[in-house]
């Protein structure tokens, strides 16, 4: 006798004969290596590159160029003033490339950071637990801004 739990039920109690134990062992097993494929894809891009961040100045504006890391669905810029309060400045909903102009520095220090993000099931509409996301962030890296244009 075998019991089983379902979702919509407490338990269930089915009699299986040697071929249905079998049956059912294999549901199991190959429902547990594909769980395990998929973690081994996840865990792979936890041991990728960190995106590595360089700034130019361009005129009154900054470019902010970071490393590709393979295989992410995702980048996200955050910009900061004082190194503790970040707000993004760039969120791209699939890769399109890896640098952002940003037209508006502040004067004086500008620190940005870079999250690289991989998604088992990359839809915008779904919560961040239902995407099932890990990311791999950049050093945070400071350009001392001047503007170029003095009055």
């Amino acid at each position: 006798m075998i019991s089983l739990k379902t979702k919509n039920s407490p338990y269930v109690e089915q009699s299986f004969g040697v071929a249905g134990k079998i049956v059912l062992c294999l549901v199991i097993i190959l429902s547990m290596t594909t769980t395990c494929q998929k973690d081994d894809e996840m865990d792979k891009f936890m041991r990728e590159p960190s995106p590595v961040i360089t700034i130019t100045q361009i005129e009154n504006s900054l470019k902010i160029s970071w490393s590709e890391v393979p295989s992410t669905n995702n980048y996200m810029l955050d910009k900061s003033s004082n190194n503790f309060d970040y707000s993004s400045l760039f969120y791209s909903e699939v890769v399109h490339g890896t640098f952002y102009i940003d037209k508006n520095p502040v004067e004086g220090i500008n620190y940005y950071r870079v999250r690289a993000q991989k998604c088992k099931r990359y839809d915008l509409n779904l919560s961040s637990s239902e995407r099932d996301c890990r990311e791999v962030w950049s050093d945070v890296v400071s350009f001392n801004y001047t503007s170029s244009s003095r009055e």
